[in-house]
């Protein structure tokens, strides 16, 4: 291995756990009286927090139906039993590697791929799925910036994330749109930006920066996959319930976490909490918000009322539930699908 690669790895890592490190540091400070938070533990409802595991297990397979709904869009059917083990997989892989969900999605992209699917199909099922679930998001987005305005307690961290959030969503459903409303003129907008591109960079890289003609057939590829607009759009309609029940469960497993420990919020601290998890998670710099959605979340429970012992010990084990056990799984499941040999790719 080059020098210069291992001083920019030791460099990421470095950054990333610095980053893990002061938030952790946070979550100390602020964490209150360590005696009460023991007493707490000790006398949790470790049934209600069991009930909470079997919910968080429960939403994978919610998560599988999400995709495997925007798999039929794209005129692909993939197996239950073939799909929800790579969502399982996803859980381990979105923590796993320092991209987090990006690298995720392209794991799964690649073994979907290997199991004889469509690549293009793949990419954008997927990311419809995305799509899917980001929308059906915005209700609980929507309740949360009310909430914490209605109590003036939105920072300008909390009003940058959502944001930014607001707009990636916006951005998303705008290229979709894009594609399946406009398939002839994004074609062409599409060279057109390719072209742009080449003539603006090649002086600089000495070489084009997109091939067009690719470009072009994967657009042509898309657009045959999706048929007919208003059909897609009937489909992907349907898989938002599904989405949305995704989050009704997690802010269930949430409001479990904290009567197991003695505490029962208002429904709404509840859902502003989860909000704030979920808005963290998608603009933290670590994948999954590892680190900082624990401190910031707590922080923001702490300061809308919610007493510190109960706030510290009901996020970290709603954390457990929904993102380290299902990663937990999705290691053992890696390690045992790893070995299988893949089919040819169509």
């Amino acid at each position: 291995m080059k020098i210069s690669v291992l001083i920019k790895k030791v460099l990421k890592t470095a950054i990333s756990w610095g980053v893990i490190l002061f938030f952790l540091w946070l979550l100390y400070r602020s964490a209150g009286d360590y005696q009460k938070i023991l007493n707490t533990i000790r006398e949790a409802d470790y049934v209600l927090l069991g009930w909470g595991v079997l919910l968080a297990m429960g939403n994978l397979s919610v998560t599988t139906m999400i995709f495997r709904s925007n798999f039929a869009i794209f005129a692909q059917t993939v197996n239950l039993g073939k799909l929800l083990p790579e969502i399982i997989i996803n859980s381990f892989v979105t923590i796993s590697n320092p991209l987090g969900a990006t690298g995720a999605t392209a794991y799964m992209v690649k073994r979907l791929v290997d199991q004889g699917n469509n690549y293009m199909r793949s990419i954008f099922s997927i990311f419809a799925a995305q799509l899917s679930i980001s929308i059906a998001f915005s209700p609980v987005l929507g309740t949360t910036l009310w909430y914490l305005n209605l109590t003036n307690h939105l920072n300008d961290y909390q009003i940058i994330a959502s944001q930014v959030l607001l707009i990636i969503n916006l951005v998303i459903i705008g290229v979709i749109s894009f594609i399946l409303l406009l398939p002839q003129f994004s074609i062409k907008a599409a060279t057109f930006a390719g072209n742009f591109s080449n003539i603006l960079f090649k002086p600089v890289l000495r070489k084009s920066l997109i091939n067009t003609t690719k470009l072009s057939g994967y657009i042509h590829e898309v657009q045959k996959a999706s048929g007919n607009f208003s059909h897609s759009l009937s489909k992907f309609l349907g898989s938002l319930p599904l989405s949305l029940l995704y989050h009704l469960l997690n802010i269930l497993i949430l409001a479990i976490a904290f009567k197991a420990y003695g505490d029962s919020p208002a429904i709404e601290i509840v859902i502003a909490i989860y909000g704030t998890i979920v808005l963290f998670s998608s603009v933290s710099p670590t994948p999954q918000g590892v680190g900082i959605v624990e401190g910031l979340a707590q922080i923001t429970a702490v300061s809308i009322g919610v007493p510190s012992e109960h706030a510290v010990v009901a996020i970290l084990s709603y954390r457990i539930m929904t993102l380290w056990l299902p990663a937990l799984l999705g290691l053992f499941v890696f390690r045992s699908f790893k070995k299988l040999k893949p089919t040819p790719a169509t």
